[in-house]
């Protein structure tokens, strides 16, 4: 992502963002209270979801040459829009011992959309249980658990 930035007569500042995506390469305006509120998100390399208006320049892209201006309204982080929207986890466990470290990591986890099971296998059946509740299912937060050690796996749905 390439950005350059500048002020306004207002004295506000204000920046141009080059921006790729798989259909290829855009620019768009970022006005000052979202370039203050999302500079961390404005930096190469960042995968973000970006909401924007389109603005028609003279004459329509299609007959005269105009191109779209395109208005950021919005940033955030491609992961948290994927924690937001995740359904659920499962976490198989291998062993009982890794329960109170699960409970710790979920009391302290933010509230979210995603549900959490618990996964275990037996001889010739597998016993599974959904816990109340919802999480936040951040990459963060899967990762804590898969941290706890080899008694769980940690599977996504």
């Amino acid at each position: 992502m390439g950005k350059q930035e500048r002020t306004a007569k207002s004295g506000n500042r204000f920046a141009f963002a080059q921006l790729s995506d798989a259909s290829g390469s855009f620019e768009v305006t970022i006005f000052s209270d979202l370039l203050s509120s999302s500079r961390e998100l404005l930096e190469a390399g960042q995968a973000v979801l970006v909401e924007v208006d389109a603005q028609g320049g003279r004459g329509s892209a299609d007959e005269s040459g105009g191109e779209l201006r395109y208005i950021a309204r919005s940033f955030e982080r491609l992961s948290d829009v994927a924690a937001r929207l995740a359904k659920g986890i499962r976490i198989k466990l291998y062993e009982g011992g890794v329960l109170p470290a699960i409970q710790k990591i979920l009391v302290s986890a933010p509230a979210g959309r995603g549900k959490v099971v618990l996964s275990l296998d037996m001889e010739e059946d597998v016993a599974e249980m959904e816990l109340s509740g919802a999480w936040l299912l951040t990459d963060a937060l899967k990762t804590s658990l898969r941290q706890v050690g080899s008694g769980l796996e940690v599977q996504e749905w």
